[in-house]
């Protein structure tokens, strides 16, 4: 709406009502706008779409015109038909529409918007949407030669006019790299003539074809030419313009004093010579010579080698070579773009937006990531981003892609349906919705019976590829879900919060079985979420490919949901209440310090969401809980092969040695996916995750040079570390700490931990509790380790870091390894924080293992006292936390880190001893090792 009244204002028209249909423009903040504006608001019938004509004709012509053009492009041309360019289709037949006259009044909409005479310049200079078109080689562009035999032109796909330069720049996409960019150096092929003609053989037209339709510029009379984009380069030109902006940076001087905006990025500073200099005033600045005359351009050649054109070299990841061979360019300069190019009259906030950011590319020297320069770029309340100029926009190819990819193990409905796997997904798509309907999820009700004010909810098809922790095709699973994000607080739902059980709880639990000799059982909950009753009315749309489309709009149906369901707000809260309802009846009563878990009948019970697991020492005991949750109406389902023990959990392989009472945690399956997401499936080992030089911002470093995703690696490598592979965690913090700006030296430490987990793939966490389940505590801090990796004007730079592990009869239940929030002063400082901030770790989990000891009787049937040790290493410390009182050395450090001085004793059961440091665990979780040191540490803290 702000958008359309700015351009309404740039050509003098004032909006005072709006004539619309129902639906987005009855809410409040629309209405609220309106009043605001003292506007005023008509809206159509329930139904009665035609009483708002003129824009749903508009809408019909628009589509129809869009329609059209693909399926004559589709038609003509079928190798490069990509559906994903129907929004390019449709904004070039807007622009047509915009263009062309009404047969009676002879006015186009354009013209009668504007209140001006157009030229007509662009039906004039209109083109069949799709069809080929043939670029000038920008070496010839420039006014140079190529060697006799290369091709002239490369072939692209003609994809509408650009909205930011003259009617004769197209948008032009890149077959090969599917990339696309505003081209003025064309020629187009409007018959599709050349589509099918052979290398070597030009159709008959081609003459024709390049006399009557190509364009060339005189930059006398230009205001602004639109330079190449990289995508059309070869690789030694863009390294030319890679080393003319690194000249750039070095050189302000050079610059002429001119904008990032005023200067031709394509086009060298030429040094001045004795020709340029006067005689008389040799301490004067040169003059400036005029743009020298430039001959025609030459027209491009019928050979086109569109299959062998060279990969795509990102200006922004690739390093130049430091001997490329020389590059010949011309001296031309360009001019300002003219303001008569910006539209919606946003002339001065683009200007900004776009200086802003090239501002950040060429003087930072620091390397930004594109969706971060997009959000920069893009204005939310006027919608910037798609009036940008050309330059800002190929700074950031990515931006202008085709089609995202996708992951093949999660895929979206058309990607599922038109796969390898579509007969699977339509088997469970279908299992799926009897499932719901044998639960009465739903009751269906005719559309127009949609109580007025309700909020009707679209609904989506979730799918997934099941697998086993080992990478194995376990099952194909559709999920039918709501779109939860378009709930409305306060309508149709209200509270949302729902607990689940903590990573330490279940290995707290796991050791104390182990010990034990307990046996242990795993159920899921098939369709938890539909299992519990729905409070609010939720009225939801048909699921896609069951939806009857024969039905007329008074016939049309919903469905009202009874049960709650996947993707609702609301739905895992309902889950909850549901199911402690249910353990509730059967005398299960959940914990005191961890809600998701349940004692009960001599037995412990923990739930994740839907995955449910017991421990006791009574086998029949945990059968009969189970049978009586069946009898109850709960649906279960057992995990494939598990009769006797707990196999997996929420993707952590559990293999379990009864002889001598150890079980080993591996996630064998997500390793091979980090793998293979890196491309480092066949990489080389090595012996430990990470270098012994720590890891900083590296801001004037190497750009990226990978395309796999950092922040998605980054979080299945955490996931990693935070269960099966402990000893990692240090090297994968450090990598995390740079998700929103990597480096290629993060990259690469990315990488060196590829490469050790490609090693270690087959181990993983080892328990083999002792006979005594002591909750020990380990603790260690590395003093301002950042201080030679970081810059030394960043307060970051003298931050220590806090690592410790919290263990369980010697077995690793809770660990850390993260950067300490305030500045440590000495190390004895950052000893004293850290042993803190682990303390606030250890306090409460003795707390929950007292209460799993008192309820299944661990110490018989008196209570015994916990007994914990703190291992430290660093006497200052231990020193100051066994002081009665603050001294003039330790009084400066916040009180907050004093709390924990009142739990060690002996009446509390924790002690504060000395460790050697060859013998403290926590030390992997503090900096970088060698590999025969680290292999010692792995082997006390995971046991292999």
């Amino acid at each position: 709406k702000l958008q359309f009244e700015r351009e309404a204002a740039s050509v003098g028209v004032l909006v005072r009502e709006y004539c619309t249909d129902n639906g987005v423009y009855t809410s409040k903040e629309f209405s609220s706008e309106l009043l605001v504006k003292g506007q005023g608001i008509k809206h159509s019938g329930v139904g009665g779409h035609h009483q708002n004509g003129v824009a749903e004709n508009s809408i019909k012509t628009t589509v129809r015109t869009a329609r059209t053009m693909m399926i004559h492009a589709a038609l003509r041309w079928p190798e490069h038909h990509e559906r994903d360019l129907w929004p390019l289709a449709l904004s070039h037949a807007a622009h047509l529409h915009n263009a062309t006259p009404n047969m009676v009044s002879h006015l186009s909409p354009a013209e009668i918007w504007s209140r001006s005479k157009s030229s007509h310049s662009a039906l004039i200079n209109a083109h069949p949407w799709g069809c080929p078109v043939y670029v000038l080689q920008p070496r010839l562009q420039d006014g140079g030669k190529l060697p006799k035999w290369e091709p002239r032109s490369r072939r692209g796909q003609y994809v509408g006019a650009s909205p930011l330069h003259a009617s004769t720049v197209g948008l032009i996409r890149n077959l090969h790299t599917h990339r696309i960019s505003p081209q003025f150096h064309c020629v187009y092929d409007n018959e599709f003539h050349t589509v099918h003609s052979a290398e070597g053989e030009p159709p008959t037209e081609w003459p024709e074809m390049f006399i009557f339709n190509r364009f060339r510029s005189d930059y006398d009379d230009t205001d602004f030419v639109p330079e190449l984009a990289d995508e059309w380069l070869d690789p030694m030109e863009v390294i030319a313009r890679q080393q003319l902006e690194q000249s750039r940076r070095l050189d302000p001087a050079s610059q002429d004093g001119r904008t990032p905006l005023d200067r031709d990025p394509s086009a060298p500073q030429r040094a001045p010579d004795s020709s340029d200099r006067d005689s008389d005033s040799p301490q004067r600045a040169p003059p400036q010579r005029a743009p020298p005359q430039r001959a025609p351009t030459p027209p491009p050649s019928p050979v086109v080698d569109n299959d062998n054109d060279p990969p795509f070299v990102d200006s922004l990841m690739e390093e130049p070579d430091p001997t490329p061979p020389p590059l010949r360019r011309g001296t031309r300069r360009t001019r300002n773009p003219n303001p008569s190019y910006a539209q919606h009259g946003a002339v001065t906030v683009r200007s900004y937006c776009t200086a802003m950011v090239s501002a950040l590319l060429l003087t930072s020297g620091q390397a930004y990531d594109n969706r971060y320069l997009l959000n920069l770029l893009l204005d939310r309340d006027f919608g910037l981003y798609d009036n940008l100029s050309a330059n800002a926009l190929m700074c950031h190819p990515q931006a202008m892609k085709a089609s995202p990819t996708s992951d093949p193990d999660s895929p979206r409905l058309h990607d599922a349906m038109s796969g390898e796997h579509r007969e699977d997904f339509l088997v469970a798509m279908s299992k799926e919705i009897e499932e719901l309907e044998s639960h009465g999820t739903w009751t269906v009700i005719k559309k127009s019976s949609l109580p007025r004010g309700a909020n009707l909810l679209p609904s989506t098809w979730a799918f997934k590829i099941k697998r086993y922790p080992d990478g194995r095709m376990r099952k194909h699973k559709a999920r039918f879900c709501c779109r939860g994000d378009k709930q409305i607080a306060g309508v149709d739902f209200f509270e949302s919060y729902a607990p689940v059980v903590a990573w330490s709880t279940v290995r707290m639990v796991m050791n104390i079985a182990i010990q034990q000799g307990w046996a242990s059982r795993q159920v899921d909950f098939s369709n938890a979420f539909v299992q519990a009753t729905l409070k609010e009315d939720v009225y939801l749309e048909m699921p896609a490919m069951f939806a009857d489309e024969t039905l007329s709009t008074e016939e049309a149906t919903i469905l009202k949901l009874n049960k709650s369901l996947y993707g609702l707000v609301q739905a895992p809260r309902s889950w909850y209440q549901h199911l402690q309802k249910g353990l509730k009846s059967l005398d299960f009563l959940p914990s005191d310090l961890d809600s998701a878990m349940y004692y009960g009948r001599g037995m412990i019970l923990i739930t994740y969401v839907d995955d449910t697991l017991f421990f006791g020492p009574d086998i029949k005991e945990i059968e009969k809980v189970i049978a009586e949750l069946e009898l109850a109406g709960y649906a279960l389902t057992r995990e494939e092969g598990d009769e006797e023990t707990v196999f997996s959990f929420l993707g952590v392989s559990i293999t379990p040695n009864p002889a001598t009472k150890m079980v080993t945690l591996t996630q064998t399956g997500l390793i091979d996916k980090i793998l293979a997401a890196t491309g480092m499936t066949d990489c080389n080992t090595r012996g430990s995750p990470c270098t012994k030089s720590g890891l900083g911002t590296d801001a004037n470093g190497t750009h990226r040079k990978e395309t796999w995703n950092y922040a998605s690696v980054i979080g299945m490598l955490m996931y990693l570390s935070s269960n099966a592979h402990p000893e990692i965690q240090f090297a994968v913090h450090q990598c995390a700490r740079f998700t929103h700006c990597p480096r290629a030296s993060h990259e690469e430490a990315v990488k060196h931990i590829c490469r050790y987990l490609k090693g270690a793939k087959g181990n993983g966490l080892t328990f083999q509790p002792t006979p005594n389940l002591d909750l020990d505590l380990y603790v260690d801090a590395d003093f301002a380790g950042l201080w030679s990796h970081e810059d030394d004007q960043d307060p970051v730079c003298v931050r220590s870091r806090t690592g410790y592990v919290l263990t369980l009869g010697g077995c690793p239940i809770s660990w850390s390894s993260k950067l300490q929030t305030e500045i440590a002063l000495s190390t004895t400082e950052a000893e004293f924080i850290a042993l803190s901030q682990a303390m606030r770790e250890l306090i409460p989990t003795r707390r929950l293992l007292t209460e799993i000891s008192g309820y299944m009787r661990l110490q018989g049937d008196s209570p015994v006292l916990i007994k914990s040790t703190v291992f430290e290493d660093n006497n200052g410390a231990i020193s100051t936390a066994r002081a009665v009182k603050m001294t003039p050395r330790t009084k400066h450090i916040a009180v907050k880190y004093f709390f924990f001085k009142s739990h060690i004793g002996p009446d509390t059961g924790i002690e504060l001893v000395k460790i050697d440091t060859l013998l403290q665990k926590a030390d992997i979780f503090t900096k970088g090792m060698a590999p025969e040191k680290f292999v010692a540490m792995r082997k006390l803290l995971c046991g292999w």
